[in-house]
């Protein structure tokens, strides 16, 4: 949603709550942009807000001046910015998105915090089997069959073992974190792994929760910012990063230009669940939708804040079993080449 390679969470939410809070005090967008241009931002960002200066300052709109600058923008942001210029909501918009941007990185803070001690032991446990590998190098071979001494049956023992062993782990953490980023930005080729994460009893219903609270609050901005829900829906859908929601938007749409209330276009998906439903049934029967799915919406960022919670608690057990089990390895794989050691010197005995 607003996970960008280019521009980072902590710099869009720092720099639309700056832009909001200028505009709100009805400073020209021209002066706030030459202020922030000459901020200190780290240069790549720097040099972008110049270019939106100078690209406001020939005449161009804000949401134009963005989208002349490609991909560093995330999609979600530009056309949030496009509704709030087009409604003279743009402050609101801003000050909202940088309140939704503080509270992901609030959520994103706790995890790591909570996910700390687990990755520690993994990394003291790859250290350990590291140093057990380094060490192995230094033994005598293996009396009954000649071979260097090899406990974990690796081929890996010396300083080389040591570092194929400590670049297999970094090689591999590295395609974890790619892959955990890929499936929170919801790309397209990670939709098959996300189904079969919310298929897993506990934590499919937290990475519903989470898709549920990026989707409400999308939807609950873009509506209240005055967008026509033709575009609002596939933006807010896209916002979840959850593809069984996702892959909803064209189903979704067809129904709404068939005439279609919002309702009944995302109840026959069947992908949503009844609590959504209901909220969405009451708020267009009220004609308060926003104000509804503003309520929702904070009801599921508390839920998100457990969920989270769940995943953290899922995590740091995952990483206790793993650590458990290199330990459980490493003693089998010790003992058992000890007996190994012990039987050949008594079959040697016994000649």
């Amino acid at each position: 949603m607003f996970i960008n390679p280019s521009l980072r969470l902590r710099e869009l939410a720092e720099l639309s709550g700056r832009l909001a809070v200028s505009l709100e005090a009805g400073v020209d967008i021209r002066q706030t942009l030459a202020r922030e241009s000459t901020a200190q931002w780290r240069p790549r960002l720097r040099e972008e807000l110049h270019a939106l200066k100078q690209a406001v300052d020939r005449g161009s709109s804000v949401t134009e001046a963005l989208r002349s600058r490609g991909a560093f923008f995330p999609p979600l942001f530009l056309q949030l910015v496009a509704v709030g210029e087009e409604t003279g909501k743009l402050p609101d918009v801003l000050r909202r998105v940088a309140e939704h941007c503080e509270l992901r990185l609030r959520l994103r803070r706790e995890f790591l915090t909570a996910i700390a001690w687990p990755a520690i032991q993994l990394g003291l446990a790859v250290g350990v089997l590291g140093l057990a590998i380094l060490a192995m190098g230094f033994l005598p071979p293996m009396p009954d069959t000649g071979k260097p001494f090899d406990i974990f049956g690796l081929g890996l023992y010396g300083l080389s073992g040591m570092l194929t062993f400590f670049a297999i782990v970094g090689g591999i953490v590295a395609a974890l974190a790619v892959l955990g980023v890929a499936v929170q930005q919801g790309l397209a080729w990670t939709s098959g792994m996300q189904r079969a994460l919310a298929a897993v009893p506990g934590l499919g219903s937290a990475l519903r929760t989470l898709a549920l609270a990026r989707l409400t609050w999308a939807l609950q901005l873009t509506l209240e910012a005055g967008m026509d829900v033709l575009r609002a829906v596939p933006l807010a859908l896209r916002a979840s990063a959850h593809a069984p929601y996702m892959e909803q938007s064209e189903e979704v749409v067809r129904a709404l230009r068939q005439g279609a209330d919002l309702t009944r276009a995302m109840t026959q998906t069947q992908a949503f669940p009844g609590d959504f439903i209901d909220a969405l049934h009451v708020g267009e029967e009220s004609g308060r939708l926003p104000e509804q799915l503003a309520v929702l919406s904070r009801q599921y960022q508390d839920r998100a804040r457990q969920a989270l919670s769940l995943i953290t608690q899922l995590g740091a057990v995952g990483v206790w079993l793993l650590v458990a089990a290199v330990i459980v390895v490493f003693i089998f794989r010790g003992a058992l080449a000890y007996i190994n050691i012990i039987q050949g010197a008594l079959q040697d005995t016994m000649r």
